[in-house]
C-alpha cells in the first residue's frame, strides 16, 4: 500500500479520513473522506478549498502526479462542486 494511502485518522466508522502532505509548491497537504468523497484542499498560501463528489481514483493520481499542483489545476479545480 502506497505511503499516502496509510496516513489515515479513524472516524467513527473506521478508517475513513485520509490527511495527505504532498510535494508541491502550491498544495500543502489534502484532507479525503472516503464515506462523503469530499476532498479539503489546504493551499500553500493558507487558503482551503472543499470539493464535493471526488472519486478515490483522482485523489490516487493527485498523489501520484509528478507535479500535484498542475493536475489540481487541471483535473480538480473546475471538475468538482463545492460544498
Amino acid at each position: 500500500m502506497p505511503d499516502y494511502l496509510q496516513c489515515r485518522e479513524a472516524g467513527e466508522a473506521g478508517w475513513e479520513l485520509m490527511r495527505i502532505h504532498l510535494r508541491s509548491k502550491l498544495i500543502d497537504s489534502i484532507e479525503y473522506d472516503e464515506m462523503s468523497f469530499r476532498m479539503t484542499v489546504f493551499m500553500s498560501n493558507g487558503q482551503v478549498r472543499e470539493f464535493c463528489e471526488v472519486p478515490v481514483v483522482v485523489i490516487a493520481d493527485l498523489c501520484d502526479a509528478s507535479s500535484p499542483g498542475n493536475y489540481y489545476m487541471r483535473a480538480i479545480r473546475n471538475r468538482y462542486p463545492a460544498p
